[in-house]
């Protein structure tokens, strides 16, 4: 009898124990495949890849190379330049490439060192077959390294963790992260958790989450997180260190057959239902590209982003706005580095212009957006002219000159130079104030002594009269 019930514990010890084994999405059963034959099942695949891409049919355009991937894009991540679409609108689910999306919104509204605490809800939604790092409830680490979970070994429960613990708690985040992707123009999206758990109602397309990827990837926190191979999770209050966790992502890692050079971030993805997903950032020094794979059957999603990296690094130029615009109706660039980016075989001439004034501003600031044959090559912050202003407007325009609130939201860069000339003079200013005070306070402190002897001189005078009389009495 006790051997039975040892064999019960051991069984049932095993079972538990299997809910905490970290396993990636993008290792799950397949059971969408048994659905059709494999022969409807290759024929169905077949059929999204030969699905030419609308760009194809763009007249001049670079003949892209057909994906697997049902909807893709190319996006230059600067300007916002569209060099290769397929189905880019298409709603599909996104799966684990909405971490993020998770990560920009806790980047945003939190610091590195916030304390994000699991709970009992953390693993809402999930079962044994999701990764995981086994984050127990009441554990404490950084945001930091939640990050580093969530985003290299995709790790679901610090995403839910990370939201949890926010300024406002879980529901407020996710109001967050829709509230982002219409902030950064997103046309077909809806989020309703941080990890891309399967839900019908969480989708998106490739169009938005390549803005949400050109977001992320501005800031430096996220780079350099992304930029580990590897990382260790040191220990925290209810669990040993976490040692060697790889990155995910195999265009990232030198001795992977999938590596390239220029690939500097991005994240995988797979569900059942949104089959792979990817998002990989590229810089090759002269382009930064965002490239988003979705719904991808046969999980060839580095093979797709090599050959559509390759393509938009080979055939798309940069052309400098300042050196070109000659429009009447605009002042100036906001940045002189502004750009946009063409294939080789357009010209400035051939584009398309339509400005739009920034109607919240309520004054110059407007975006100017560039088109070739309705196909957008980017965009750029402007300053239009009073005369277009007024002519579009009927009023006035405000003075755009307030340089300290210019400066504060275009993140303008004193001069190195004139940083030096201020601090000099500022200590020279107080040097001067301090030698200043210092003869002031011997000034008065001589005086102090002066006046000092004179009326201990009175005194010994009057003393020595005093006795002088007394003698003569």
């Amino acid at each position: 009898m006790w051997k039975k019930g040892l064999a019960f514990l051991l069984a049932v010890s095993t079972v538990i124990s299997m809910s905490f084994i970290p396993v990636h999405a993008t290792e799950e059963t397949d059971t969408t495949e048994a659905e059709c034959t494999p022969d409807e099942w290759e024929a169905a695949a077949e059929a999204i890849y030969e699905e030419t891409p609308q760009t194809n049919e763009i007249s001049k355009w670079p003949q892209g190379p057909n994906v697997w991937g049902d909807g893709a894009i190319l996006m230059d991540m600067q300007s916002g330049a569209v060099l290769y679409a397929k189905n880019s609108e298409k709603k599909f689910y996104p799966a684990s490439i909405t971490k993020l999306l998770t990560a920009l919104v806790a980047l945003e509204n939190g610091k590195l060192t916030d304390t994000v605490t699991a709970t009992d809800s953390t693993y809402d939604g999930m079962d044994w077959t999701y990764s995981s790092l086994n984050m127990q409830p009441g554990e404490k680490m950084s945001l930091e390294e939640a990050l580093h979970g969530l985003l290299l070994v995709s790790a679901n429960e610090m995403g839910h963790a990370i939201a949890e613990s926010s300024t406002g708690g879980y529901d407020d985040f996710i109001c967050k992260m829709n509230e982002k992707v219409q902030e950064l123009g997103g046309v077909n999206s809806n989020f309703v958790n941080t990890n891309g758990i399967q839900d019908e109602n969480h989708y998106t397309c490739a169009h938005d989450m390549a803005l949400i990827g050109a977001a992320v990837y501005q800031i430096p926190e996220f780079r350099e997180i992304e930029s580990h191979i590897e990382h260790d999770i040191p220990a925290t209050n209810k669990s040993d260190a976490r040692v060697g966790l790889v990155q995910d992502n195999k265009m990232m890692l030198p001795e992977n057959s999938h590596y390239c050079e220029y690939v500097k971030a991005g994240k995988t993805g797979y569900t059942d239902d949104s089959r792979s997903t990817f998002v990989a950032m590229a810089d090759n020094g002269t382009l930064q590209l965002v490239y988003v794979d979705l719904y991808n059957p046969k999980a060839l999603t580095y093979d797709d982003a090599q050959a559509i990296l390759d393509y938009g690094f080979a055939n798309f130029k940069k052309i400098m706005l300042k050196n070109q615009e000659t429009s009447k109706d605009i002042e100036s660039f906001d940045s002189d580095d502004a750009y946009i980016v063409v294939p080789d075989d357009v010209n400035f001439s051939d584009l398309d212009m339509t400005l739009t004034l920034d109607e919240k501003a309520g004054n110059r600031e407007g975006t100017v957006s560039y088109t070739y044959q309705d196909q957008p090559v980017g965009t750029a912050d402007v300053v239009v002219t009073e005369t277009y202003y007024e002519d579009t407007t009927g009023k006035h325009p405000i003075s755009v000159s307030d340089t300290t609130e210019k400066t504060a939201k275009k993140g303008f860069h004193i001069p190195v130079w004139m940083v030096i000339i201020l601090v000099v003079v500022l200590l020279l200013v107080i040097l001067t104030v301090t030698l200043s005070v210092i003869r002031a306070r011997k000034r008065r402190l001589a005086r102090e002594r002066k006046r000092a002897q004179m009326r201990r001189r009175r005194q010994q005078e009057e003393s020595s009269g005093g006795s002088r009389n007394r003698r003569r009495q």
